[in-house]
Parts: structure tokens; sequence; C-alpha cells
């Protein structure tokens, strides 16, 4: 009989082959399982992410019960000790090794389930015994690791990365020296993540590559596929774009393979970061083809995700998938995203991939299903696991809103976020201190990204002054492209107000430090999207007309790089002002009628009215006047259209 205990938090799997008969120890193992199943089905099934609303107590006794059962277990290994020769068979099974698992199941569901340090002290004393009980043979090496590797995650979670960092490499030496693969795999991923977390993405790319080297000197496809997986993540998490697209190519054929049929979430992960990593690069056609096969790969997964679901085994939320998948093979789990989280991902990719005429209706389709995905899972039980990826669709879903000038489902979809965000605040302070400082860094992090929105949806309405002050605020606390959006914002709404020299004069300035931040040779899409603003607004604020022109050029060849028809139309009305003045009318006249053409598909009501403003003055210019009380009737109507809209939607 094989029995096998899992760690949901490490994702380790440790089997060992036991006599056919079924002893007591094995029988309380199995209990053991079945009172924490049961635990985690309950709080699976609850809908709030607050552990004090199980008002019966039902996953504490399951809890409780499983833990009675292991420590049952110990009780027994011990008894031999204080008994005298009269001991039955089945009594000298419970040897070192199984006194050593059992306690590292007893540390690992402490890990996952308890908080407070005097749980972690327990889990600790826990790891030391059951390491120094199991023995040196090469039987029990699964167990050993798997010791190490719950002792690590105990020093990650407190902090302790210098700790964790000389107990992985140890055992990432020892497992090299004795040939062990899959393990020399698991702790090259788990030296990869504690870099991670210890803000060293550098160390954690080199740990992931050298893991990679490894599976492909001992030939093995499966750990060479996962692991190479994980690299292409931790490259695009950040911003590699031409390298992640260049492993993607690599691992493309691998990826691919059938002898990983087994892996459909790992195919899932796969073709949502080449697509990701295709679109940032401007490759639109590659990004839509990669979403198209996680798509595909998606639906496999679902199917055997379904199946889990009805055999209530799903305690990790589907999120681990195998090293290796030989059937009857000691399989060592790593952590991935749900299978909710990839359905999630799998659509944003595909709405930011959304190009040609109809991508706005359909990226608003993308986002729309990656919500009620996202639904679906918090129905089934896993909405803490979901809080972050919602918060990004819903953010999503607000940018297009207010793109569109669909105001009303910009602020539904703002208060949503507010509320996201501030029922997970409450429920960890409920939960206790352990889970605060995650909730914290959550609040932080969106807090930035939700004021950005506000008060872009406040400029939308008019309320100039209000999203000044937003924009202000996250300039001041934001970091990295919010910062950079919420410095630009605030200028264009000073840029479009009467101001005097001395504040022309801090503007310039203003745009000329963002001009100072902003790489002049960009090599990704978001890079080239930042020059193309910096470019606009310098055109948009120089008084001098060939400054401003050349300015304006750039802006158009970036705009046109990156498709950003929106940034693209309100140039050419820029541009066909400035040539206006020095009397090439027909050049000016074609920059608005391109200008006009893109508002008219994009359905911008204030750019056409923009665009045909200008095609009054040139035909004023030329002196057909009956033309231009035409244009300037169409003019007015855009512009009620335009008012009329923020009116319905405010």
């Amino acid at each position: 009989m094989a029995i096998a205990t899992s760690a949901p938090q490490n994702g380790i799997s440790i089997q060992s082959e036991q006599p056919a008969a079924v002893h007591t120890h094995l029988a309380l193992w199995a209990l053991a399982e079945s009172h924490f199943r049961k635990a985690h089905n309950v709080l699976l099934r609850q809908k709030s992410t607050e552990l004090s609303t199980d008002t019966d107590g039902g996953w504490r006794q399951s809890l409780l019960a499983g833990l009675s059962c292991l420590h049952g277990v110990l009780r027994l290994c011990e008894a031999p000790r204080a008994q005298d020769r009269r001991v039955s068979r089945d009594m000298l099974v419970l040897g070192p090794e199984i006194e050593a698992k059992t306690r590292l199941r007893i540390a690992q569901v402490l890990g996952e389930w308890c908080e407070g340090p005097e749980c972690a002290e327990q889990e600790e004393a826990l790891l030391t015994r059951a390491l120094m009980v199991v023995p040196a043979s090469e039987s029990c090496l699964d167990t050993r690791y798997s010791i190490v590797a719950t002792q690590c995650q105990l020093f990650l979670r407190r902090g302790e990365y210098k700790w964790a960092e000389q107990k992985i490499k140890a055992a990432l030496s020892d497992a090299q020296q004795r040939l062990v693969h899959r393990w020399v795999h698991f702790f090259a991923l788990e030296l990869s993540h504690l870099y991670s977390t210890s803000g060293d993405p550098l160390g954690a790319m080199g740990a992931l590559r050298t893991a990679v080297a490894y599976a492909q000197n001992t030939g093995d496809k499966a750990a060479e596929a996962v692991v190479g997986v994980q690299l292409l993540g931790k490259m695009v998490e950040e911003r590699l774009w031409t390298d992640a697209s260049s492993i993607a190519d690599k691992l493309k054929g691998l990826v691919s393979d059938p002898a990983l049929g087994t892996l459909p979430n790992v195919k899932s992960r796969f073709w949502i970061l080449q697509g990701a990593s295709a679109a940032m690069l401007g490759n639109h056609a590659a990004a839509q083809e990669a979403c198209a096969s996680a798509r595909y790969a998606l639906k496999e997964w679902q199917t055997r995700f379904a199946k889990m679901m009805a055999a209530n085994r799903v305690a990790d939320a589907g999120s681990s998938f195998f090293i290796h998948n030989i059937p009857g093979s000691n399989g060592l789990r790593i952590q991935g995203c749900t299978y909710y989280e990839a359905h999630a991902w799998v659509m944003l990719v595909s709405a930011y991939s959304a190009h040609g005429d109809d991508a706005q209706d359909q990226s608003a389709g993308f986002l729309r299903l990656a919500l009620e995905g996202i639904n679906r899972g918090e129905a089934d039980g896993f909405k803490s696991q979901l809080v972050s990826v919602k918060l990004l669709v819903l953010l999503n879903i607000v940018d297009r809103a207010i793109g569109s000038l669909q105001l009303s489902e910009a602020k539904q979809a703002l208060d949503q976020t507010l509320s996201v965000v501030l029922e997970n605040e409450s429920a960890a302070r409920t939960k206790g201190a352990g889970s605060k400082p995650r909730s914290s860094a959550l609040w932080r992090q969106s807090r930035d990204a939700i004021a950005l929105r506000w008060a872009m949806y406040k400029h939308r309405t008019g309320d100039l002054e209000a999203a000044a002050d937003g924009y202000r605020c996250v300039a001041a606390n934001g970091t990295g492209d919010l910062r950079f959006a919420a410095r630009v914002n605030e200028i264009m709404t000073r840029l479009l107000r009467v101001h005097d020299e001395s504040e022309s004069a801090q503007i310039r300035k203003d745009v000329e430090m963002l001009a100072k931040e902003t790489s002049p040779l960009p090599q990704s899409s978001a890079e080239k999207v930042r020059l193309s603003v910096v470019e606009f607004l310098q055109g948009l604020e120089c008084t001098e007309p060939v400054k401003a022109k050349t300015c304006l050029l750039a802006c158009l060849r970036s705009c046109t790089e990156v498709a950003n028809t929106a940034l693209q139309g309100w140039t050419l009305c820029l541009l066909g002002t400035l040539v206006l003045s020095t009397g090439q009318y027909t050049q000016a006249m074609k920059m608005c009628g391109a200008a006009q053409a893109m508002a008219q598909k994009a359905n911008d009501p204030l750019q056409n009215a923009a665009a045909i403003g200008i095609l009054v003055n040139i035909e004023n210019a030329v002196g057909d006047p009956e033309r231009c009380a035409q244009l300037l009737k169409v003019d007015q109507q855009f512009l009620e259209q335009f008012n009329a809209r923020i009116a319905e939607h405010a």
C-alpha cells in the first residue's frame, strides 16, 4: 500500500511503500488526511476569506481531529521503547522514518493553518526533531529533503533569508552529488523563489538558468519545460521582453511535445507568457496566436480541474503541477497559478492583444469573460486566491470604459475595486497579525492604481481641480508606470488651462524632466508608448513651430509603431494646426482628415470635434464661408454629443 502525504504550502509529495497489512499507524495516517481534506473542503466552500465566519467550528474540529491522529502515531512510535520484548511484528514497523514523517506532517499542518510565534516555535521544534531521527539511508532521502524544504518555508515566512539560503544551497549541493535530479530541480526553484522574495531578481533568474541547464544535461525534458516556463515568467515579470521572447521561442517546441500532454497548466502558463511578451514587443499577430493556444490548453485544464472539484481533491486550488509526470513516480509539485487565475490571465492578455477595427469590442468581451471566470472561482471557494487578479481585471475595465467615455461603467468598476480591497483588508485584520503585512502590501500596491483611475475619471467629467489633486498625490507616492501616468496627466491639466509665463516655464521644466527619464531608444512596446507620450507633450508645450513640428512628427512615428491610434489622432490634429499656420492648407487638410477618420473608427466625438474645428479654420483661411458654416454645425454636433455622453454616464 502506498501512503502519500502532501504539503499544499510547499508542494512536496512523499510516498513510502509499506507492507500489505493494514497497520494501526497507517489507519491513523489515512484518517488524519481525511480530516485535513474535510477541513480544506469546508473552507473552500466559504464565500468569505474570513476564517472566523466558520461559526460551527467545522474546519477547526476537523483540523484538531487530524492532528490528534498524528499525535497518536507518535505515541505508537514511542511505545516500543517502554515495552518488553513481547512486541508484535507490526509494531516494529514504527521506526525512526515513520516518526520523522509524522513529525514533518504535523509541522506542515501547523505552518499551513496556524499563525503566531508559538506555532512557529512548535513547528521548528518538530522539524528539528524529525531531522535528528530520520535515518541516513538512501531510501529516506525524500523524507530528509522534505524536512529541509519545510524548514526553509518556515525561515522564509519569518524573513530569515540567510538561514533559508544556506539550507537550500546545502540541500541542492547534496542532491547534485547524489544525482537525485528531481530534488535538484525542486531546490533550484526554491532558491529562485527565495531570491525573488528577498528582492534579488537577477539571482532568481540565475538560479533558474542553472536549473534549466542541469535539466538539459540530464535529458529531463519535463523538468526543462517546467523550469523554463518559470524562468520565462520571471523575465516577463522583470519586463525583459526581448529575452522573454527569445526563450519562449526555444521552449515552444518542448512545451508542444506530446509527452507533456499531462501538463495542461504548464502549457497554459507558457502560452500566456509568450502572448504577453509578444504583445509588449508590438507583435500582435504572434500574441493573438499565443492567446488562442492558451485558451485551447485552458480547456484541457478545465476538464481535469472539474473532475478534481467533483472528487473534492483540490485542496491547493489546483495550482500545483508535477515536474515529473511519469505514472507512479515520486513527483515533486511546484506552485503555479490556479486554474481560475490562469483563465483570468488568458483573457487579460487576449484583451491587451486585441488588434484591428473591432479591437475595442474584442477587448471588452475578453475582460467580461475574465470577470465571469473570477466570479465562478469565488463561488467555488477560491476567493482569497483571486484578489490580485480581480483587481487587475477591474482596473483594465476602468481604463477601457474611461477611454470610450462609458463613465457610468468606469464608476461602477472603480466602486468594485474599492470594495475588493477594503473587504480583503478587513478580512486580514480579522484573521490576525500573521496575514496583515501581506494585506497592507496589497493595499499599498492597489491604492495608487485606484487613485490614478479616480483622477482620470474626474478629468473626463471635467473636474480638473480634483483630477489635478489626484494626479499630484499619485505622482508623489506612486512608482513606475503609475507615477509616470500621473505626472503626464497632471501636466496635461495645466496645459489645458490658461497660464502665465512663470507657469509655462514650470511646465516646460517638468516636461524636460520626463524626457530625461525616458529612454530615447525604447525596446519594448511600453517604452515606446512612454516615448510617444513625452514627444506629444514636448510638441504641445513648445512655442517654437519648427521644434514643435519635429517633436510631433517623432511622436507620430512612435504611435504608428505601437498602434496607439488615440494619441496618433491627436498628434495629427496638432500637426494640422502647425502646418496651417505656415499656409500649407492641403497638407493640413490631409492630416485633419486622417485624424477624423481615426476618431470616427474609435467613436470619439471630442477628437472628431477637434479635427473638424481645424478644418473650419482651413476653410475660413481659403475663403469658403459656406463650407466653413457647414463644418461649424458638424463641429457643434460632435461637441454636444460629447457633452451629452458625459452627462449620461456621469
